[in-house]
């Protein structure tokens, strides 16, 4: 069975010490986050959580500074994913 934890962040900027809690306590396979409003300025390394990989990141290009937007979705380590490409014409 494979756990996944989703949550529409509303800016998860000031909530990744709590996300990280909630990962290390939940222990999911898969994170996958909404409205992260993540932009260009804020580094994969700030959106580190300990033992996943960030396996997709999406920001809005269309709105001020990122705000409002945006997926972040992470995978654990040891699982074992492929990616598939998808032919729509979603733009992020």
């Amino acid at each position: 069975m494979i756990r996944i934890l989703y949550t529409n962040a509303q800016s998860i900027v000031k909530k990744m010490d709590e996300l990280r809690v909630i990962v290390l306590m939940q222990r999911p396979q898969i994170v996958a986050l909404t409205e992260t409003w993540t932009h260009g300025d804020i580094d994969n390394n700030f959106l580190k959580i300990d033992g996943y990989e960030i396996i997709e990141r999406r920001d809005r290009a269309d709105t001020a500074a990122g705000r409002g937007g945006g997926i972040v979705v992470y995978e654990k380590v040891e699982l074992s994913s492929c990616a598939k490409v998808d032919k729509t014409k979603f733009k992020p």
